[in-house]
């Protein structure tokens, strides 16, 4: 069974999104902190055994 990565962006103020490879949203905004948007963002993949989360994105945003 192939792993499928999803990426958390940013995608407003506040406001969070998963993408799908090909840049589709997958669910719904989350509107939070960026700590409780990773806590959701694992917590909406878990449902999914193959299912994970990529954080890069946000990781860079707070050095940015």
């Amino acid at each position: 069974m192939d792993t499928v990565v999803l990426k958390l962006k940013l995608i407003g103020h506040n406001k969070y999104a998963l993408f799908a490879a090909t840049g589709i949203q997958v669910g719904p905004a989350y509107r939070g902190s960026s700590s409780r948007a990773k806590q959701w963002a694992k917590a909406f993949c878990s449902t999914w055994s193959n299912w994970t989360v990529d954080f890069v994105e946000i990781n860079d945003e707070k050095t940015n």
